[in-house]
């Protein structure tokens, strides 16, 4: 089932030295909604959530619900089209991460239907090439989770050595379709890697020598501690082709959770969104940060969806778009590539739906009309000094 809406628009304002001329160019979105009805037309009541999206706008997304259905499923949307990725032989339940433009997806797979995959001590990594899934060598016995896969095929994770200790026994790990690689740590004794670009490059969170939770970039050699602010916990969850990194750092405990942007060189707080703990999930190579802001007794689900760009800061997501008939919320956007497509989730008749959102006009006719609206600012500037 798939629905095509008109986002609100957003301006864009080119100012001509100093603001003597500018030109306003509109931006509208489209959005698709990615049905769980997609996979199976009995799944009515099924939850869904777009979880990662590539160059070519298509989108790993996962479908939830009763156990009785075979449900959680990952799935695969393609032009209009959902695929099923099927199930591993010993396992009945899947939950897609990453994706990549090949259409390859990783993440975890469990026959415990009823616990969290993170938690449930029973979940595998696996690796699906487009036809076939499998689980990723190397991890047989650990409870582990793929998070993010690059073109190359490289996909990143974590495992966990002792589920009765999770968070010190969690391992980083990158694996070339062969080998398993440890990532190592900042120091101290776990981590875990949450993305990783086609450079190569990954990202995720580390404990240091002292116990404390820290995000970082590794470069394929080394890990690079990129800090936080003060003595609290920090995790990176996205990175861009240019190597930036977006995650959040702080607890909704003690003064809150921010979102934040690492630029390389310095750590950029993007702040709360109406006063709402912040996290970020994803960057593209543009800087425009998505995630989600949730309040201290906000459950799973019910969070507001936040776009961040350079230019405008840190924004609803819904305080841009009017919703259409059965749509309340925009809830959470977990993914942003760099044509400006998001995807995450959202209700819509009181249940949670996927959707994709795609700017409109296409960014290549974005650019054109960008590049003559200079022309026709440079060219009046010309004509008007031509004729003092």
């Amino acid at each position: 089932m798939r629905q095509t809406l008109q986002f609100a628009q957003i301006f864009v304002t080119l100012a001509a030295c100093g603001g003597s001329a500018s030109l306003a160019l509109a931006i509208s979105y489209r959005i698709t909604e990615l049905s769980p009805q997609l996979l199976n037309p009995g799944y009515v009541y099924a939850r869904g959530s777009g979880v990662a999206v590539n160059s070519l706008g298509e989108v790993a997304f996962n479908v939830s619900g009763s156990p009785k259905s075979g449900l959680p499923k990952a799935a695969l949307y393609r032009g209009g089209f959902a695929t099923d990725l099927g199930n591993l032989p010993d396992a009945r339940y899947e939950e897609a991460h990453g994706l990549n433009d090949h259409g390859h997806i990783v993440g975890g797979s469990s026959d415990d239907c009823c616990s969290s995959f993170e938690t449930s001590g029973n979940t595998r990594a696996f690796i699906y090439d487009g036809t076939t899934m499998r689980r990723l060598s190397g991890l047989e016995g650990f409870h582990s989770i793929a998070q993010a896969i690059n073109n190359d095929g490289d996909v990143v994770g974590w495992y966990v050595t002792d589920i009765s200790d999770l968070f010190h026994a969690e391992q980083a790990f990158r694996h070339d379709g062969t080998t398993l690689y440890h990532l190592g740590t900042l120091g101290g004794s776990g981590g875990r890697a949450y993305d990783i670009n086609n450079a190569g490059q990954i990202t995720g969170w580390s404990l240091t020598a002292s116990g404390e939770q820290h995000a970082f970039l590794y470069d394929g050699t080394v890990m690079h501690d990129l800090g936080s602010f003060g003595n609290v916990p920090s995790a990176g969850r996205g990175i861009s082709s240019r190597g930036h990194v977006a995650g959040h750092f702080g607890s909704i405990g003690s003064g809150g959770r921010h979102a934040f942007l690492h630029d390389g060189e310095t750590m950029l707080d993007l702040g709360q969104l109406e006063g709402l703990n912040t996290w970020a999930y994803s960057v593209n190579s543009s800087d425009f940060v998505v995630g989600v802001a949730y309040g201290p007794s906000d459950l799973e689900g019910k969070g507001k969806a936040f776009l961040y760009t350079p230019a405008t800061g840190i924004v609803a997501l819904s305080s841009l778009v009017v919703l259409p008939p059965g749509w309340t919320a925009l809830n959470s956007a977990l993914d942003i590539n760099d044509a400006g497509q998001i995807t995450g989730y959202g209700s819509k008749d009181g249940l949670q739906r996927g959707f994709l959102l795609t700017p409109v006009p296409e960014p290549s006719t974005f650019v054109l009309a960008v590049v003559l609206a200079v022309g026709w600012i440079t060219g009046r500037r010309r004509w008007g000094a031509e004729n003092r």
